[in-house]
């Protein structure tokens, strides 16, 4: 069975049974999982508690399939809270660990000068981050790599650790399965030499990196998704309040963004957004204004609203540009409340889902009771769906398309279904059309106007063979059920990788409406009426 997907190492070296730990609560200590978990388990009934959560599951579970990878308790703890490492709050730990949700920030708790806790603020121990929560820094460290407080001693200044540990709230392991989590680990002291170690430098580093001007560390090698969204989320907060320093970036954040694409997309949608939006608008003709007025005669703002990861201003341009914001705060106040508002627009689409539906209501309706007559059970069918277009994995899979067919086949002589869905399609992107036509494009965002118009003539282009040409002239397509129904599902589907929700809806009742329409006013042979100067405008 597999457990968890994160790799770890296994020990399979015998310690010499001279050298092996000796505990008088069982008569000897092993690295055998087996005579761990015995070992613990004797005491079960006097202290109930001795394990973690769901270590003594996870134990059982993998003696019971053999143990093959010769894990030892060591091993399967550190599987567990491993995750630990990709946590950066403690919101972000109470999520994955339900056993840490009493633990506070260490900015909700006071303590006395002097302490381990203001020497880790001041920067005075190289083995802690002066930045992270001290809450996290020793969740990691003593639940995530098993390390003892006695042991941790030796990189706070001899500073005892329990006080801070009760202070924060934390919670320690049984006093006996920390032992036997030592004994379990061969490497033990190889290990927290090894890791304190890497620690220290990575202080170090983050320490220069910082000093050199950097706004959010970027530590380097490889990082974990967790680590990247927690770079991503820190470096949009200081472009939020530092507009000035947003075409100036370093080569290492660039690199980030190079190296991880997703990143940069999501960070280019912020800000192209931000720039959009109508509040926006007198920020920009003020900076417009202040570059002519400053003899910046070849600086457009429209190129603001471009890739701002390509775009290269001139040393005079940026100058400018950072002068502008030092001499207007109120433009940059604007600007950071707009990007903080398109910031939280875009995380917010990334876990955004849109339902879709498959057919008219009125259509599937007709199809279920066609298929109660057939004693067809329709109860675990689905006749909508879920799209997420930032996660497709996530999409939900639904085909009703042999029970729609063999509803349509048969029904066609009588019903006339088939032709009348076509003409359903057909109505509800005329309607569509209508209904932009009536919008007025200076009350919306300029996103959304920018996105309205090229849809309106897309649909436009679908439905006329002369689009452009006067109305009388036009010529109307003649569609095929299926090409009208993927002329109207391509409209859906750029609503949602757009992020239109409201026009996505409105689609959504014009196509229900639509089939109403045409099935009241349906006749064969007797086209249905339509007045072209819709597309007038």
């Amino acid at each position: 069975m597999r457990i968890n997907p994160i790799s770890y190492n296994t020990y399979t070296q015998q310690q010499p049974k001279a050298a092996q730990p000796q505990a008088s609560f069982t008569g000897g200590a092993s690295i055998d999982l087996a005579a761990t978990v015995k070992s613990l388990d004797r005491l079960l009934e006097k202290t109930p508690t001795i394990y973690p959560p769901q270590i003594r599951e996870w134990a059982k579970l993998i003696l019971e399939e053999g143990n093959k990878a010769n894990d030892t308790l060591v091993n399967i703890h550190k599987k567990f809270y491993g995750s630990l490492k990709e946590c950066f709050s403690p919101e972000e730990v109470k999520a994955k660990f339900p056993e840490f949700n009493d633990i506070l920030s260490d900015s909700e708790v006071s303590f006395k000068p002097g302490t381990f806790f203001e020497k880790v603020k001041k920067g005075e121990l190289e083995h802690f981050d002066k930045d992270e929560d001290l809450s996290i820094q020793l969740l990691k460290l003593y639940w995530g790599e098993g390390f003892s407080l006695n042991d941790l001693k030796n990189y706070s200044d001899g500073t005892d650790i329990y006080y801070t540990m009760k202070k924060l709230q934390i919670p320690l392991v049984d006093k006996t399965y920390g032992h036997m989590l030592k004994f379990s680990d061969p490497e033990y002291n190889e290990r927290i030499v090894r890791e304190m170690a890497e620690k220290r430098l990575a202080n170090l580093d983050k320490k220069a990196f910082l000093e050199s001007g950097e706004p959010v560390y970027i530590p380097r090698g490889p990082l974990s998704k967790e680590h990247k969204n927690h770079i991503s989320e820190g470096l949009h907060k200081f472009y939020e309040e530092n507009p000035e320093r947003l075409y100036a970036m370093s080569e290492r954040q660039k690199k980030f963004y190079e190296e991880n694409p997703e990143r940069a997309e999501i960070f280019r949608k912020v800000l192209i957004r931000t720039w959009k939006f109508n509040d926006m608008q007198n920020v920009k003709a003020e900076l417009s204004r202040f570059m002519k007025k400053n003899r910046i005669k070849d600086f457009n703002t429209r190129v603001l609203e471009e890739d701002p990861l390509k775009l290269r201003l001139s040393k005079q341009q940026s100058d400018m540009l950072q002068k502008f914001w030092a001499d207007n705060p109120w433009a940059k106040k604007t600007f950071s409340r707009i990007m903080k508002l398109s910031w939280k627009m875009v995380k917010e689409e990334q876990e955004a889902g849109y339902e879709l539906i498959i057919a008219p209501n009125g259509f599937i309706k007709e199809m279920k009771e066609w298929a109660a007559k057939k004693n067809i059970d329709t109860s675990n069918l689905k006749f909508t769906t879920t799209i997420y277009p930032e996660r497709p994995e996530l999409n939900e899979k639904v085909d009703i398309s042999r029970l729609s067919r063999a509803f349509a086949d048969e029904m066609e002589p009588i019903t006339h279904v088939s032709m009348r869905t076509a003409n359903t399609y057909f109505f509800a992107l005329i309607e569509m059309v209508r209904e932009f036509n009536k919008m007025d494009m200076s009350r919306l965002n300029s996103d959304t106007a920018q996105f309205v118009g090229p849809l309106k003539n897309k649909i436009k282009e679908v439905l006329y063979i002369n689009p452009n040409a006067p109305y009388k002239k036009r010529q109307i397509r003649k569609l095929e059920v299926n090409d009208v129904q993927m002329a109207y599902y391509n409209c859906l589907l750029a609503c949602m990788n757009n992020h239109k929700p409201r026009i996505l809806d409105l689609f959504n009742r014009k196509l229900n409406s639509a089939y109403e329409y045409v099935s009241a006013n349906w006749k064969p042979g007797k086209p249905l009426h339509i007045n072209p100067t819709v597309f007038d405008r």
